[in-house]
């Protein structure tokens, strides 16, 4: 009896040190206090594919809004920049059909990029090669079909929220 009396004991107070634990966590900005208004000028392109740098600097300001921690303005009123280039676009069949036909495709993207404070015109933080990849599947085979173009969009969002979380809370 004494033994599970000491057990249940053990048991709640380590259940009150994690509950109290948890309720000081939050996600704050990792920014200077400063820092308000972000700019973010449209990216490079070192690849073949045109078009890539506006779809993905577009899809990467939408998640700053969505975000709502930092707002966009220009970089003349800016408190930092966030500038991107992407050095990498790589399309490749990964499954055929009987005919030789391409059933699933795997793309890659990479970027390099550098947050800067403007006030200080330190670089925060930089990422020479952050990169994402996805699979798709032009005919439907594996799923619902999708085109490179939609395949590239859900890559991009994926990249778009990790650099937000990278700018606003500090880590990938």
């Amino acid at each position: 009896m004494r033994r599970a009396t000491l057990t249940i004991i053990a048991v709640t107070v380590a259940g009150m040190v994690l509950f109290a634990g948890c309720q000081h966590y939050t996600f704050t900005p990792n920014l200077p206090a400063y820092i308000k208004k972000i700019a973010v000028p449209i990216f490079g392109n070192l690849t073949f594919k045109y078009g890539l740098e506006s779809d993905l600097t577009r899809i990467i300001i939408d998640e700053f809004i969505t975000d709502g921690h930092l707002e966009i303005v220009s970089e003349a009123d800016a408190d930092a920049v966030l500038r991107g280039t992407i050095s990498y676009y790589k399309l490749e069949p990964i499954s055929f059909d009987a005919s030789e036909v391409v059933t699933e495709y795997h793309l890659t993207v990479s970027l390099r990029l550098e947050f800067e404070d403007m006030t200080s015109k330190e670089v925060l933080w930089e990422e020479p090669n952050i990169y994402e990849y996805v699979n798709y599947f032009p005919l439907g085979t594996g799923g619902i079909p999708e085109t490179e173009q939609d395949a590239f969009e859900r890559l991009a969002e994926v990249l778009a929220q990790d650099v937000v979380r990278r700018t606003v809370e500090g880590w990938w």
